[in-house]
């Protein structure tokens, strides 16, 4: 094998030409070869070697495949394979392209295959450095792959140099795809520049001690946490990641500054407005931070704040509110079309911010209070000057919403209809129960003022029924007349945004109330009747009570949670956060 190698001396980084005729039958000879690299057979890829007259079959393509033997190994992921090849191949081997112009380190990128790769990078480390059909870098492919062990081996096995894989254009592509991938933690784990390293980061997630005994049982107990415990461990990775974006954006403004070329510059940070239309404030504090004339950059004539708005992203709006005076400068100019910002408020939300919402009810009253919230910011006589459509922002809302308007009269109503059918079920049955008593009445008794009274009046568990049965009586009958009140409303927007929701809330839960108050009714039947006999009976009834009122609770609880919060809660709308850091915020309302 040694003397085959020795042989070769294709020249490197070119396609050799297949061996044979390249018709069937010359693949049928080095069809044994091509199985055994296939499949990782050494032995007879060894016998083929020593039995086939052309020296050159080790390095040569395969006819009908356009790959050599190396090449196939390396597809497959036979790492023993391709290591015992190397020993019989020459570093310029290495670099032969197959077909389509592709390496064995390509190929080995592409199985994720991360041991061959060093197998193959540690006998001819210019692999890295040869580009694929694509013009592709090794490196470049790992990342578009989402391979992410191999990126980072290649990260630090690639030499920066000229016309490199991080030069220009592709180097941009690499970092571009590791971010598609998530692996943000990529480039500042290898930066020997960088501020932050991976343990750094996870040092910082450690509650600061000083305790020896504690510290030592953290560290112990925390590979076994994060890894056996699927909550910890994504809240963990989650933390992680998130530091390491504002590490990497960071680093990134900084580069960018260095450009000295405003028009440049502009082009880069321009990227913060898509970042207002999704809700990214990391992003967007980092650059503002960075380069506070991005506040002022528009696209088709709408700034930062105008995006936001239009967008539904309540959390930029928030910070853009906290940065004072910068608010209104960011508020006042009207757009094209003579829209203002309320026009925008009084457009319908994009449906990705609409369907985060439950029920329609709750979508227009997540509108109408964006749209009374940007009603407050003062723009002297914009909420009521036309467009170029001749439209007041009220108008505008109206004829935004009326399919919605539609949609969360509909849905109100049938939630409405379904509860009350409910809540009148249970006022029939409890009504008849309290004139129909467990266990019956007194009728002959020598004692009038006993006649007619109840067997088992002087038994706790009959008071219990008593008792429940009536609070059942009253919250069933409130539930009918408060959903009976939601199906005779008028339906105007305004009603969505406080009195239907507020009925909704009150109809939910004394429904709530008189199925758990029936249930116990039930339950205390049953044990005045069964107690003496069968306390086993009573009990299990009673356990199996609380079903139908654990079922109730767990399928309406989300819905009734967000609509509390909606109307009672402290709403979307916060002015606790600014844009700009607080010890500087002064001296950032002086700069315009």
């Amino acid at each position: 094998m040694a003397s085959t190698a020795g042989q070769t001396s294709a020249a490197s980084q070119q396609t050799p030409t297949t061996g044979g005729d390249g018709d069937s039958s010359s693949y049928q000879r080095y069809q044994s070869l091509y199985n055994a690299a296939f499949y990782g057979d050494w032995e007879k890829a060894n016998e083929f070697f020593e039995t086939n007259p052309n020296p050159n079959s080790i390095s040569e393509n395969i006819p009908c495949t356009g790959k050599n033997v190396l090449h196939v190994a390396a597809l497959a992921g036979r790492t023993e394979f391709v290591k015992k090849l190397l020993d019989s191949m020459t570093a310029e081997q290495l670099g032969l392209k197959d077909d389509n112009k592709c390496t064995a380190l390509t190929y080995a990128v592409r199985s994720g295959n991360v041991e061959i790769a060093k197998l193959l990078v540690g006998k001819n480390d210019n692999l890295t450095q040869i580009q694929n059909e694509k013009g592709w870098f090794p490196i470049l492919e790992a990342a578009i792959l989402c391979q992410k062990g191999m990126l980072n081996f290649l990260l630090s096995v690639t030499k920066d140099e000229d016309g490199g894989p991080f030069r220009g254009k592709k180097g941009a592509l690499i970092l571009v795809n590791a971010l598609y991938a998530d692996f943000y933690g990529v480039e500042v784990e290898q930066a020997s520049t960088c501020c932050c390293t991976k343990g750094d980061i996870e040092n910082s997630m450690q509650s600061p001690t000083n305790c020896s005994f504690l510290q030592s049982l953290k560290t112990f107990l925390r590979p076994a946490v994060i890894l056996k415990v699927p909550c910890i461990k994504h809240v963990h990775d989650m933390k992680l990641m998130h530091m390491q974006v504002q590490k990497l954006i960071n680093r990134i403004c900084a580069q960018v500054l260095l450009l000295n070329d405003k028009e440049e510059i502009k082009k880069l940070f321009m990227e913060v407005l898509v970042s207002a239309k999704f809700g990214i404030i990391e992003l967007i504090q980092i650059c503002v931070q960075a380069y506070p004339e991005v506040l002022w950059y528009e696209t088709d004539g709408r700034n930062i704040l105008h995006l936001a708005i239009e967008y539904r992203q309540e959390e930029v709006f928030n910070i853009l509110r906290g940065s004072g005076a910068f608010f209104n400068i960011l508020a006042n100019p009207r757009l094209r079309n003579l829209n203002s910002i309320i026009h925008l408020a009084a457009k319908l939300a994009p449906p990705s911010k609409l369907n985060s919402v439950s029920g329609a009810a709750l979508q227009m009253q997540r509108e109408l209070q964006w749209f009374k919230e940007v009603e407050k910011i003062p723009t002297p006589g914009y909420n009521t000057r036309p467009n170029n459509s001749s439209k007041i922002a009220k108008d505008m809302f109206t004829e935004e919403h009326k399919d919605l308007l539609e949609k969360a009269e509909k849905w109100m109503k049938d939630t409405a209809a379904s509860c009350m059918v409910v809540a009148t079920l249970i006022a029939t049955v409890v009504f008849t129960a309290a004139f129909t008593v467990p266990g019956g009445n007194n009728s002959d008794s020598g004692n009038n003022y006993d006649k007619g009274s109840p067997i088992f009046l002087e038994e706790k568990s009959f008071m219990v029924f008593a008792i429940s049965d009536a609070i059942a009586l009253f919250f069933s009958t409130s539930s009918v007349l408060m959903f009976l009140s939601i199906l005779t409303s008028r339906y105007a927007e305004e009603d969505f945004l406080k009195s239907l929701p507020t009925k909704l809330i009150i109809g939910l839960v004394t429904l709530f109330f008189s199925i758990a108050a029936m249930m116990i009714a039930f339950s205390a039947t049953f044990f005045i009747i069964f107690s003496h006999r069968f306390s086993w009976l009573s009990i299990l009834i009673a356990a199996l009570a609380t079903f139908p009122v654990t079922l109730f609770a767990l399928s309406h609880a989300r819905l009734l949670a967000e609509i509390v919060i909606s109307t009672y809660g402290s709403g979307i709308f916060q002015q606790n956060r600014s844009i700009f850091p607080s010890s500087s915020g002064q001296e950032k309302e002086n700069m315009h």
